[in-house]
């Protein structure tokens, strides 16, 4: 097999400072206010970590100084109440990722361990197969409790049905706020289930709860109530209007649960229903659980919307 990396220098170790910006102007890319007048945003055109400490109108880049070093690219970034701060930052020549943290608000950044998601990831592969790092993905529920989700893309040109792209998907683990990173789990692209997780679902949203309930979302629904270790396929009820032979047929395609409380929580689907005479049907589904996920119960959406409702955050940190 052949794995798309290349030698890349380690990131720096000690603390990083930056100075304080004035405000600025950006495109909101992700949003989370922990009071009227406080929170983090990101910039979704230049990729800068925003901070507002006193004022919603005013806001100030918080990035690593100079941004990441060369060779290095900022990934998805998770923030918790009005002081902490994780990005990822990985390296463009090599599949090297880091998590960068900082605990005031962006004025001091510390880099963790790098991180070698490829490595250990090439057995059972077909000859011939090529692999590299696709999507990343990055969650909080608390200050010391995180997750680190790296997709993998395999390609392969094997005949006997092994042909084509798989996924993969290596979860990491932090329980010290991102000082030191643990391998949670590995799914293997082409194989089926590894921990409970299935390769086809081809997503690596995972988001927490807490501590130890979790979930991926995307073509599929799983749930850990373990801390990531192992996963179930969670099965949804058949909404109001569509037939059961109709919805086990359809496509869908949602983001994580949003929990208001420690057992409420919310789930959006989209999907795409085949009806009659071949013709296919949006419907967007609106699920609500009051038993931390063990059970959904459809509800009416109260409108539609293009494709699934934004996240907000709640003063204590939690996402609605």
């Amino acid at each position: 097999m052949v794995v798309s990396v290349g030698p890349a220098a380690g990131p720096p170790t000690t603390p990083l400072a930056i100075a304080s910006a004035g405000s600025v102007s950006f495109q909101v890319d992700d949003l989370h206010l922990v009071t009227t007048t406080a929170g983090w945003a990101a910039d979704g055109v230049t990729g800068d970590i925003l901070h507002t400490a006193g004022s919603a109108d005013a806001w100030r880049v918080a990035d690593p100084p100079g941004g990441p070093p060369p060779g290095y690219l900022v990934q998805p970034v998770a923030f918790f109440a009005g002081r902490h701060a994780w990005a990822v930052i990985a390296d463009s020549g090599s599949s090297q990722l880091a998590v960068v943290r900082t605990a005031d608000g962006g004025s001091r950044w510390t880099w963790g361990p790098s991180l070698e998601p490829l490595s250990g990831m090439d057995a059972g592969l077909p000859a011939g197969s090529t692999m590299a790092v696709s999507i990343v993905s990055l969650d909080f529920p608390n200050s010391q409790d995180g997750w680190l989700a790296v997709s993998l893309s395999a390609e392969s040109t094997r005949a006997e049905g092994l042909a084509g792209t798989r996924t993969g998907l290596v979860l990491y683990r932090t329980t010290d706020g991102g000082i030191a990173w643990s391998t949670e789990l590995r799914v293997i692209p082409f194989t089926l289930h590894q921990g409970g997780l299935s390769s086809g679902c081809a997503s690596s949203q995972i988001e927490f709860a807490s501590p130890s309930l979790g979930w991926r979302a995307g073509a599929c629904l799983e749930q850990t109530r373990d801390g990531g270790i192992t996963w179930r396929s969670v099965s949804l009820p058949t909404p109001d209007g569509v037939s059961a032979q109709r919805w086990l047929g359809s496509s869908c395609s949602s983001s994580p649960p949003s929990f208001t409380s420690a057992s409420t929580g919310w789930l959006a689907l989209d999907c795409a229903v085949r009806m009659a005479a071949g013709e296919g049907r949006d419907v967007q589904v609106l699920y609500q659980t009051s038993d931390a996920g063990l059970r959904w119960v459809p509800r009416q959406p109260p409108g539609r919307w293009p494709k699934l409702p934004p996240k907000y955050a709640t003063p204590d940190g939690h996402d609605l």
